[in-house]
This record gives C-alpha cells, structure tokens and sequence, in this order.
C-alpha cells in the first residue's frame, strides 16, 4: 500500500493537480485526496500547499519526491531482476549433435556448464549431421553441432567452426614401427568398418576415391551401424578399423587401442555449430558455444 501510495504523491507532484493524476492512474479524484492526505498525517507534513485554483509542493514535499523517484526507481530494478530469475530458472537449451560428439564429447561439456548454471534445462539429442539440420531449421533445435560436409548454404541458418577430428585407423594391436602403413599393407588388414550412412563411412569414401582406391579392394570382414559396436569390435580382437580419435581418447590414453600412421595422414573431419539467424543475439546460445570452444582449445591444443 505504501508503494501505491508513494506513486499517487509522485502523480500528482508532477501533474501539480489531483485531476490529472486521477485521470493518469485511473483512479478518483476523491481516493487521490485521501492517498495524500493519509500520507501527510503518517509522516506529520504538509506535502502540498494551494495557491489559488493550483497546487505546489513544499519543502517537505519536494524532499519527499527525491526520494520516492530513488525509491520508485529501485523498484522498477528489482522486478526487472526478478522477472530475469524467473525467465532464468525456467530457461532451456536444446542441443543436437552428431553420435559421436552427443555421446563421447559434449555430456561432460554440459556438465560442467550446468553446474555454472544450476537452474538451466539443457536437452541433447544425437542423430545424423543431416538429421540434426533439419531439427534446427525447423526450429526444434536451438543449436546443432554437425559434420561441416553436410552443412546446406542455401538454408538460411548461421555456421561458426567448432573443431577438426582425426578419424584414425585403430587396433588393439600396438604398431610395429612408426612408419606409416600404405594402402597396399592396409588391404591386407582385417579391417571393421562403419555401415553406409555414416560421417565416418563417407568419409572414408571420399578418401579412397581420391587415392583410386575401391573399397571392395580392402579386406573388409564386417560393417557394422554404430561407433560403440565398432569400438567394442576392435577390443575384442586383432582387427582394425576407422573411428573418431573422439571415440576412443580413454583406449587410446590406457593402450587399449593404438592408432596406427596411415599414408597421407589420418581422415579429418570438420565440425561447426548451426543456429537460426535469430539464435544470434541469445546470450546462453552464445555462452555455450563459447564453453564449448575454450573447453576444446585446453584440452587438445598444443602447449
């Protein structure tokens, strides 16, 4: 009641009459006089003095006014902020993401941006780079984090680069030397490879035909749909096969799996985030994205 009653003495200091700032706050004229006049006998002051047909503020009613526009102006501020806690507690963040960055590298991401905004939703989906850009542009997404290759410039959707990695030829089998192997010693290989309609199958792909290398040249034993299987193969026996350094960082770090040098270097596949134009300005879009990058630039760039 005090602060209503503060914003009737602001109306009618400004109006300088009790007609207009009834009309103002939509309110008679009668319950303006008895606001003022309550607010006079509480803090024993004349707050305004009539001088004809108008009114003008005392001393005691232009010290008063300061301090309401302080007070009025404060208020305003905290439920500005309050509004902001509650927009906060109540914000979420949708993220999709090809297999292998939704399941081996952006969870402990998010994990540790959680825990830098507790009150924050954030759900990860994981799917095909393909699949992924259909869900941003249709806007089920609010970010995407996808293979570049298949990035359409002609959908109206913002890029930024996220990272490069290595699709390396591993085995549990430690290499013999730390010569690189060529294609001739690589088709002699039991090799495991990803099931068409994979990033890292197309990957692949491409490099052969580059090199005029078929893929029915390679001594291929087994196509199999996803990384994990694929990583689990590779556990379990003397085979190799490409995977996404990604995949298998704890393997290779423990020696469980060994990246062999291949001629011409290992496959490199380019990742970046894609959001709607709009998503630009989205602070926690960005503050994600920016998460994501630092984490990425101290944990692999060299020292």
């Amino acid at each position: 009641m005090l602060a209503y009653r503060l914003q009737v003495f602001r109306a009618v200091a400004q109006h300088l009459s009790f007609s207009q700032a009834a009309r103002s706050l939509h309110i008679t004229q009668p319950a303006i006089s008895k606001h003022i006049r309550l607010l006079e006998e509480a803090q024993e002051v004349k707050l305004f003095r009539r001088q004809g047909n108008k009114i003008q503020l005392t001393e005691a009613g232009r010290t008063l006014l300061a301090y309401v526009e302080k007070v009025l102006m404060l208020d305003q501020k905290w439920q500005a902020d309050l509004q902001r806690y509650h927009q906060q507690t109540h914000q979420s963040l949708k993220v999709g993401a090809c297999t292998t960055l939704a399941q081996y590298l952006l969870p402990r991401i998010i994990s540790d941006f959680l825990q830098a905004n507790p009150s924050l939703n954030i759900q990860l989906s994981r799917g095909s780079s393909a699949e992924i850009q259909r869900l941003v542009q249709t806007g089920r997404l609010h970010l995407g984090v996808v293979g570049e290759e298949v990035v359409d410039q002609d959908l109206d959707l913002a890029y930024t680069y996220y990272l490069d990695d290595a699709v390396v030829l591993a085995s549990s089998a430690p290499p013999a030397s730390s010569h690189p192997l060529n294609w001739e010693e690589v088709g002699k290989k039991d090799l495991v490879i990803r099931s068409p309609g994979s990033g890292t199958r197309a990957l692949l792909t491409q490099q052969l035909q580059e090199l005029g290398i078929q893929l029915a040249d390679l001594k291929v034993i087994m196509e199999l749909d996803s990384t994990e299987s694929l990583k689990s193969f590779l556990l379990s026996g003397p085979y190799w096969g490409w995977i996404p350094r990604y995949a298998i960082l704890r393997e290779l770090e423990t020696g469980l799996l060994h990246a062999w040098p291949v001629q011409d270097g290992p496959l490199l596949r380019r990742y970046g985030f894609i959001y709607a134009h709009q998503q630009a300005a989205n602070p926690l879009l960005q503050d994600f994205m920016r998460q994501c990058q630092e984490d990425h630039n101290f944990r692999f760039s060299p020292s």
